[in-house]
């Protein structure tokens, strides 16, 4: 499918969509724009297990107010769980709750008050009227309360899924819409192609005369100090070295300690050189790229053929260039002495078409910028 790169270059779409910005292409989303939500699991329920009969004898004579824990008989976590909830389940007539007066009014004469072991009180609540209809009360409990969570999270996962359908419908909804009106819109460019490249070429004309114009500016303003000066060439200088002196940058005290703690006079330079990089490249990631320069110039200054560098510094200029809307022949200057022995000797290279392409700057005379 065309674009609107196949018709104009960066600089031309840069300079058209500045002053038409209803030209500009829309943005085609992504689906992973769309306002999904996480899909429950089933294995995110918690359910209640089934008590062994021991455990629901010994809760069902806890009811009658005996209580007896026999060290066989592990413990049932879910009582609590399951008074909350028998209330809602429970049929009427359930004897999930029964009164301990009940026992009191009939509890079996055959039951000596005094036998307190576990096989005594097992058996006569095995033998109890109510245990059977109880034991069948908590199972049906469980089971109901269990099935209602599982509905609960079957119904949440079909929301949660709803939703991310909808969801990533609305999303491929606005890509097929921002292509279509995309596609729409370079058949549009396309057919307006020589009317636009004509008020595009208007438009560079224009950028380069001021771009011309603040060139002219610096260097008169330049000339004017210079015939001021009773010294000129020497004041200049004095200036320009005052300037660089007060202005540098200072290296850090963690650095100069690397420095003192080289141990080799003749590789000493080289050293120094790949510190001043390294420096030049921090300050490069901070954005100060005033001071990646004066990092870049020093290390260059110890080893002509530090790997990497005169593209580092080319890159610095460039994007100096690209603020001050001037100075691009500096950038030039620096990746043109990339030689092809050097690692960024491809980078420097389309840097410098780049270059070309988009300023096309004239780099012929001393004060050229």
């Amino acid at each position: 499918m065309l674009k609107d790169s196949d018709i104009f270059n960066e600089r031309e779409r840069r300079l058209l969509y500045a002053k038409k910005p209803e030209l500009r292409p829309a943005k085609v989303p992504s689906l992973k724009d769309a306002n999904t939500i996480r899909v429950p699991s089933l294995n995110d329920v918690v359910l209640l297990e089934q008590p062994s009969v021991d455990q629901i004898i010994i809760e069902f004579l806890r009811q009658y107010e005996v209580n007896v824990k026999p060290r066989s008989v592990g413990s049932w976590n879910g009582w609590d769980t399951l008074s909350t909830v028998s209330a809602l389940f429970a049929r009427e007539g359930s004897t999930l709750n029964i009164s301990s007066t009940m026992f009191m009014a009939n509890r079996s004469n055959q039951v000596n008050s005094a036998a307190q072991d576990w096989g005594t009180w097992k058996r006569w609540a095995l033998d109890h009227k109510n245990f059977e209809q109880y034991q069948e009360d908590v199972i049906q409990t469980i089971n109901l309360h269990n099935e209602k969570l599982i509905k609960e999270v079957e119904e949440g996962i079909r929301k949660a899924k709803l939703h991310n359908k909808n969801a990533i419908k609305e999303v491929e909804e606005s890509i097929r819409r921002a292509e279509l009106h995309n596609e729409n819109l370079v058949k549009k460019l396309q057919k307006q192609k020589i009317e636009l490249k004509e008020y595009i070429s208007q438009l560079i004309e224009s950028e380069n005369l001021q771009i011309e114009k603040i060139r002219k500016n610096t260097i008169n303003n330049l000339v004017v100090i210079l015939k001021k000066s009773v010294y000129p060439l020497f004041a200049i200088i004095l200036i320009l070295m005052g300037y660089e002196f007060i202005s540098r940058p200072k290296l850090p005290e963690s650095s100069r300690q690397r420095i003192q703690l080289m141990t080799n006079p003749n590789d000493k330079n080289a050293l120094k050189a790949r510190l001043y990089f390294y420096e030049g490249q921090l300050e490069f990631g901070g954005n100060d790229y005033k001071n990646a320069k004066y990092w870049y110039k020093k290390a260059i200054k110890l080893d002509k053929n530090l790997k990497g560098a005169n593209y580092a510094l080319g890159l610095t200029f460039y994007r100096i260039a690209s603020i001050k809307g001037y100075g691009m022949c500096k950038a030039i200057n620096s990746l043109n002495r990339v030689t092809n022995k050097d690692p960024y000797y491809k980078k420097a290279n389309e840097l410098l078409i780049k270059i070309d392409k988009l300023w096309n700057p004239s780099c012929n005379n001393f004060f050229s910028f």
